[in-house]
């Protein structure tokens, strides 16, 4: 069965924001936790997280380079550089 695109963002950015705080955190809330935020079933968490790293490949880190890349062709397209206050690439 093909969910609506729609639950499958709010399921990919549910992933990325888990994984960016187990990567950043000392002690980054459970699959448990994540599971009773969302209710969504815990085992439906820990099959997003492993198909998510399965698909970046494990390389939850971002090179700066590519960052920067990032950052520039967001600006290119929406100026948020200067509305972040950012004057430097």
């Amino acid at each position: 069965r093909q969910q609506c695109p729609v639950v499958c963002y709010y399921r990919m950015f549910l992933v990325s924001l888990l994984l960016a705080q187990k990567y950043t955190e000392d002690h980054p809330y459970s699959n448990q936790a994540w599971a009773q935020l969302t209710r969504l079933p815990v085992s439906t968490i820990n099959q997003l997280e492993r198909d998510f790293l399965c698909q970046i490949e494990h390389r939850i880190a971002v090179r700066l380079c590519d960052f920067q890349t990032w950052v520039v062709s967001l600006d290119r397209r929406y100026g948020w550089t200067l509305a972040l206050g950012m004057t430097e690439v």
